[in-house]
């Protein structure tokens, strides 16, 4: 057999085993080998030895720390003294300055260093320039405020205690017993935190390093508790670390006295409650472990180092938390042990406590713990939050979805993206673009021929109000020519080895440098790459994504940078290693912030390593997850574990990022992942392609909805996200956050609230699941969100049906839930929809709730361009009523009335009442009372009796008045018939066009944004929603329907403003669109509208992407074009050449008329022709020009029109014109109009209108003709030589101005308009309107008023 032939007959065997490979789901797990247990970290093991040591000797054991009474001395809230070590075996003894510092918010702060180490005193191996200090600068980066101190202590010692008592209305004690030394905290007379109570303090104090000659066959280490293998160096993975100061960490136990619950320290892939850890049937037998690391494809339930370090614990028991913040940014384990006290040995455990014992231990730093007694969890977080800062305020923009994978390969890629996005209708707010797009993985470039064109990407992205999120990673490309490394080798601005030279590692580009964000140059270095003249290619809606910053480095130590690399101020790695991440975040933060210095928005940077204080700067994932069902299991205690540790801006990929979902597993990942704070979908570039849209149904339509879902409540995300940016609350609750007093739901953490608003969420997380159980602590009623089904009972579990298209979501009564319930494409064009309230009465008959709103963007919030309300329902206020009140609890700045401004438009249109009174079944309305207004107004009230187990329901449209629906929207038409055409009577050969109403083109006073058009109607200025223009498109069936344009008018726009105009028009059309497709009724066909695409009055370059996309894909669906400026023809697509093209240029005379029909323009509006009626002139001009008149024998040019107002006309018996065969002119004479006109007969008018389109008809009809006869050139010449430009000055009366009045410009103007009705005995407007002269009417009035002319 040849080779050719064993090759054909391979191929499709090869390709079989291929395509069944790409069906598995390959199971990956962590390389354990990569990182150390216990065991093989030196310290880590001593630590736990020394642990080990204590418990043997039993009571026989005495610490061997004292504080020296004689040292003792407060002050200005601050106890200052030392502690004396004694050395087993030694008379010396090791001073430790100690600092106990009493805070104004009633959290304390324990602080102990090494006076040798302090002082410099101390000798370094290896001839290192490492700082011989103990790192003392963690609080510079991880604290921010709260420091203040509590002047008001006092303090006591008796005997070997010296008592301090502190905090408002003095309620907190801390007790310190000298020796040996441990300190107890105090609340209501109970000790609830202990430090050292069972002497496991340890502080590894320098010693000079002994050589010791090991004799043969001695051992070198006898003694584990003195094991010195790993003081002077310690090797791992073939890296050794040198250890310039020997050993140095610091441990000690703290002990939470009858509480059975500990959480946070967060990041593991574990339980909530944290779990013992010293072995033991479903315990752990290694410790917490804090040591950020880049550990993909970690394993679940597992104490296992992840990504990011928060050292922050609270403890809980019923009615009662506390907690504790370990300051040390150094690599830190915790272990804890939970034992049962029993006060009498007979009682079998029965009524026992469980006390939890935690001991903590780090490689190096100061001994530095803040301790907070509460006694809620919400007071506990808020004092930690005064301390490390509160949540970012995060733009609106990055609470919505965001969409991600490694990698979306080029721009039409993600443009195509983009596309089927809106294809779908599935909302999304950003899109994400991996390492890929650079140009060799060398930051801040392109790469030119995949992302040829950035910005036009970003344009399309812009168009719809989304924005785009690039990755920037630490590591810099060590590459000769590329402008970034060179500039950081030049500048010294990388992290140092050693030796103290920079430091050369391996990661994604390869060979790599690392950018060293401790120094404040670098700060400013980094901060300049950021601008879009260095960052090319970007624009506003450029946002970062810092990935790889625990630092990631592919060849070094457990996955990461050497302990003995140095950093600015010669600080090592070891002694800042889990803060490095925070401050390359910090950098980010602040290169965005300076991006936009005259008009700063708010950064949004995701990280994914972190410290205690990253909250202030952005979100957080929780890593490279795995496409499984445990993985999203997992998901949800994570989430929770960060919200509790102050972090709350937090969300798992959803679907996994390696490996590939099943349609099942993607769909309940994107409706566990639409209750993260932080919502974003993300895959590897090894998975197959996995946007909602390529599910297929039923998935596509159920991952639709819940990502709607999570776009219909981001009023209630975002009031939740200002909460935790004020107060530190969680974003998403656990059960013993909301409900302190319930112990049967202290450790459930499967299950969570959302902010204050009482919704409870339990994402569905089984392969196969139908439904799921709900725990209930409380007595309150709870409402299935999507259908009021009644679950009621405290302490119980309901079962919920569960279907894969169902997401089990309750709400709590008694809250109020404000929502937004028009679907959008992205968040930014929700930005002027209106509210609803959802009002679930509690079983008190009362309901309370907030919404917090402002622009979504700047910082403008924080000088009062802001809106925060609060809202309260009572069934039961005086009288019997029910009142629902909006309460204005915002504090007002310099910047609140412009705001308000902004929002006067945006209205709460919708109150939905579940649980609604039975009472209310026979109401049809109800009275709204609004703020400033003296009377209210009556609204429609539709009351819905709830079926078997759910609850009655009652929804209030505030926006809708009974009967309110425009007359014309019920007027009866034939499908195939336009119920507008019929309701004006306009006849069956006339072109009906339908376009937002701003004739004349006025400037209104609020803009136009990517969802309305500011427009002017009879009754005043009002604001077109987009959506609501479709519908009446819909509704009333017009010929020809335009689309909205975003023109400015009054005024020049500026380069901001010419950047939306395209890409605001390009939103609207496509929306329109989308939103044109008629439904046939009855079997009837039903007309679609032609739809004529605008073309706005700026260069063709300023609209170059909305030009493009007009001709390259929307082209299709549009049947002519609109132009504001007839010049603008020279920008119509090409393509498009032979569209019809409709201007809304509004000539004022026949001239202008021909010169755009010389243009290209093919049909006009002509507001003149209703003017020259107005004025009482007929028109009088043909084309082209009979061959009558000789230009040469012409005096004067031919007037356009006679002015009907001449006495000369009041005995003509002539026509309006010369053979002119109108109505008019056929049936009636000069004369006979005149009288007309001064008796103020609207029937003048009327027949001067008829005759004056029967002008306009002749004349279109002779430019017709003209150009089929290729004679319009000439024949325009002949025109515009024979007429005159203008028409006749108006010198009578037009018809009395009727109708409503309406504002022409703006606040404080007066009405254009006079009253339409005034009182009939209203003497001085009979007065104004006489005409008869008196005695006293002087020359002057009597010409005025027509009786005269004055002569001189």
């Amino acid at each position: 057999m040849s080779n050719s032939l064993r090759g054909q007959r391979w191929i499709p065997l090869t390709l079989l085993l291929i395509a069944w490979y790409c069906l598995i789901t390959p199971v990956v797990t962590v390389k354990h080998e990569n990182f150390k247990t216990c065991d093989q970290s030196g310290f880590c093991k001593r630590n736990r030895a020394y642990a080990d040591l204590v418990a043997s000797k039993g009571t026989s054991w005495t610490a061997p720390y004292q504080l020296d009474p004689q040292t003792i001395h407060v002050k200005n809230g601050q106890l200052k003294g030392t502690i004396l070590k004694t050395i087993e075996g030694s008379d010396q003894r090791v001073s430790l300055p100690l600092t106990v510092s009493f805070l104004e918010s009633g959290s304390v702060r324990v602080t102990v260093d090494e006076e040798k180490r302090q002082n410099g005193d101390i000798e370094l191996r290896h001839g290192s320039q490492a700082r011989k200090e103990r790192y003392n600068e963690a609080a510079k980066w991880a604290l921010v405020g709260g420091l203040n101190p509590d002047k008001s202590i006092t303090s006591n010692t008796e005997g070997d205690t010296t008592t301090i008592t502190y905090g408002s209305d003095k309620k907190y004690q801390v007790k310190i017993r000298h020796s040996p030394f441990a300190v107890d905290f105090v609340r209501d007379d109970q000790v609830h935190i202990k430090l050292n109570g069972q002497g496991l303090m340890n502080m590894e104090h320098w010693r000079q390093k002994v050589e010791k000659e090991v004799k043969e066959g001695e051992d070198e280490t006898p003694d584990a508790a003195v094991d010195e293998s790993t003081w002077w160096e310690e090797t791992f993975g073939g890296n050794t670390d040198s250890k310039p100061k020997g050993p140095e960490s610091v441990g000690l136990d703290i002990t939470f006295p009858g509480y059975e619950h500990v959480f946070g320290i967060p990041e593991h892939a574990g339980p909530l409650s944290l779990k013992e850890t010293r072995g033991g049937a479903g315990n752990y037998d290694q410790p917490y472990r804090m040591y950020n690391s880049d550990v993909f494809e970690y394993e679940m339930d597992s104490p296992m180092t992840l990504y990011g370090s928060i050292p922050f614990m609270q403890a809980h028991r019923k009615d009662s938390t506390v907690g504790v913040f370990w300051l040390n940014a150094a690599e830190t384990w915790v272990d804890i042990v939970k034992a049962k006290i029993s006060s009498n040995p007979l009682s079998l455990g029965i009524g026992a406590k469980v006390d939890t014992n935690t001991h903590w231990f780090s490689e190096s730093g100061l001994l530095d713990i803040f301790v907070f007694l509460g006694p809620k969890s919400k007071d506990v977080l808020h004092s930690y939050a005064e301390l490390t800062g509160y949540s970012q305020l995060p733009q609106q923009f990055a609470i919505g979805y965001h969409q991600c994978r490694w990698n979306y390969v080029t721009d039409e890629d993600v443009k195509d993206v983009d596309r089927k996005f809106d294809k779908h209708n599935i909302p999304y707010d950003v899109i994400w673009l991996d390492i890929e797009y650079t140009d060799g993985k060398k930051y801040f470039t392109w790469d030119s021929h995949n992302f040829a064109d950035p910005i036009g990407m970003q344009k399309q992205l812009g168009s719809h109000d989304r924005k785009l999120v690039v990755i920037i990673d630490p590591h810099i490309k060590n590459e000769g020519g590329y402008s970034v490394v060179d500039e950081l080798k030049a500048k010294s601005l990388a992290v140092n080895n050693k030796e103290n030279n920079i430091y050369e590692g391996w990661c994604w580009p390869g060979s790599s440098h690392w950018i060293d964000c401790f120094n404040p140059a670098a700060i400013t270095w980094w901060q300049s790459l950021f601008s879009y003249s260095s960052f090319k290619g970007t624009s506003p809606n450029t946002f970062v994504w810092n990935d790889m910053n625990e630092p990631s480095v592919f060849n070094g130590p457990e996955t990461t940078m050497p302990k003995d690399n140095l950093h600015h101020g010669n600080w090592e790695h070891r002694d800042v290693h889990n803060i490095n991440g925070m401050t390359f975040h910090n950098a980010t933060y602040t290169a965005l912030l300076h991006r936009d210095p005259k008009s700063p928005r708010r950064p949004f940077v995701l990280t994914r390593s972190f410290f205690a204080g990253s909250q202030r700067l952005g979100a957080v994932w929780t890593g490279d997850n795995l496409a499984s069902w445990d993985h999203l299991v997992a998901s949800v205690p994570m989430t929770l574990a960060s919200n509790i540790a102050g972090f709350p801006f937090v969300g798992a990929d959803v679907g996994g990022f390696f490996g590939n979902p099943s349609n099942e597993l993607l769909t309940r990942w994107y409706q566990a992942g639409t209750f993260n704070p932080f919502f974003r979908g993300h895959a590897h570039i090894d998975s197959r392609r996995r946007e909602p849209y390529l599910a297929g149904e039923p998935y596509t339509g159920i991952i639709t909805q819940a990502i709607r879902l999570r776009y219909q409540l981001l009023p209630a995300w975002y009031t939740a996200f200002h909460e935790a940016a004020t107060d530190g609350s969680p974003i998403i609750r656990p059960q013993y956050y909301v409900h302190p007093s319930d112990e049967k739901g202290f450790a459930i953490d499967d299950q969570f609230y959302i902010g204050s608003t009482g919704l409870l969420a339990k994402p569905v997380t089984t392969e196969g699941a139908q439904s799921v159980d709900i725990y209930i602590s409380d007595s309150e009623k709870y409402y299935d969100y999507f259908d009021y089904t009644i679950y009621s009972g405290a302490g119980k579990t309901f079962t919920i049906t569960a279907p894969l298209e169902k997401i089990p979501l309750l709400m709590q009564s008694g809250h109020i839930i404000p929502r937004r319930d028009r679907p959008r494409r992205s968040s930014g064009l929700m930005r002027w929809d209106p509210f609803t309230l959802v009002v679930v009465v509690g079983k008190d008959g009362k309901a309370e709730g907030a919404l917090y709103i402002d622009d979504g963007e700047s910082f403008d919030y924080q000088d009062g361009a802001y809106i925060h309300r609060k809202f309260t329902f009572s069934s039961s206020a005086p009288g019997g009523s029910s009142v629902l009140v909006s309460e204005d609890i915002a504090t007002a700045g310099k910047k609140t009335k412009e705001y308000l401004k902004t929002m006067a438009k945006v209205r709460i249109e919708k109150v939905v009442i579940v649980g609604a009174p039975s009472s209310w079944e026979s109401k049809s309305e109800v009275l709204v009372m609004e703020d400033g207004a003296r009377e209210g107004k009556k609204v429609g009230l539709s009351w819905k009796r709830g079926e078997a187990g759910k609850a009655a329901w009652a929804v209030e449209d505030i926006e809708k008045l009974p009967n309110a629906i425009p007359p014309v929207y019920k007027f009866p038409a034939h499908p195939s018939e336009s119920p507008l055409r019929r309701f004006i009577a306009l006849p069956r050969d006339t072109l009906l066009v339908l376009g937002p109403r701003r004739v004349p083109p006025v400037k209104c006073p609020a803009s136009n944004t990517y969802t309305a058009i500011s427009i002017m109607t009879s009754v005043g200025f009002a604001m077109l929603e987009s959506e609501d223009y479709i519908e009446a498109t819909k509704k009333l069936r017009p010929d020809i329907i335009l689309g909205l344009g975003d023109v400015v008018y009054g005024k020049e726009p500026g380069l901001k403003r010419i950047e939306k105009m395209g890409d605001r028009t390009l939103v609207w059309l496509k929306e329109m669109i989308a939103g044109l497709d008629f439904e046939s009724k009855d079997g009837e066909q039903t007309k679609r509208p032609a739809l004529f695409a605008p073309i706005v009055p700026i260069e063709r370059e300023q609209q170059s992407y909305y030009l493009e996309e007009l001709g390259k894909e929307l082209y299709k669906n549009v049947q002519g074009i609109v132009l504001y400026d007839a010049a603008s023809v020279d920008a119509i697509p090409p393509g498009m050449e032979d569209y019809p093209r409709l201007a809304l240029t509004e000539p004022d005379s026949p001239h202008k008329i021909l010169h755009e029909i010389s243009l290209g323009v093919d049909i006009f509006t002509l507001p003149f022709i209703g003017l020259a009626t107005d004025a009482g002139i007929a028109l009088d001009f043909s084309f082209p020009i009979s061959c009558s008149y000789s230009e040469s024998e012409l005096p004067e040019l031919l007037p356009l029109g006679i002015d009907m107002w001449s006495s000369i006309h009041a005995t003509s018996l002539a026509p309006l014109t010369s053979s002119c065969e109108c109505y008019t002119c056929s049936f009636h004479h000069r004369a006979y109009l005149q009288h007309l006109l001064s008796a103020k007969e609207m029937l003048g008018w009327v027949l001067l209108q008829i005759h004056n389109h029967h002008v306009i008809d002749m004349f279109f009809d002779g430019v017709r003709k003209s150009i089929r006869s290729n004679s319009f050139e000439d024949d325009r010449g002949k025109f515009e030589r024979i007429y005159d430009v203008e028409l006749p000055v108006k010198t009578g009366q037009g018809p009395r101005v009727r109708g409503y009045q309406y504002k022409s410009e703006g606040p404080g103007e007066k009405k254009k308009n006079p009253l339409a009705y005034r009182t009939l005995d209203d003497s001085k407007e009979r007065l104004a309107e006489a005409i008869l002269p008196s005695p006293s009417t002087d020359g002057k009035q009597l010409e005025d008023r027509g009786f005269g002319k004055q002569v001189d």
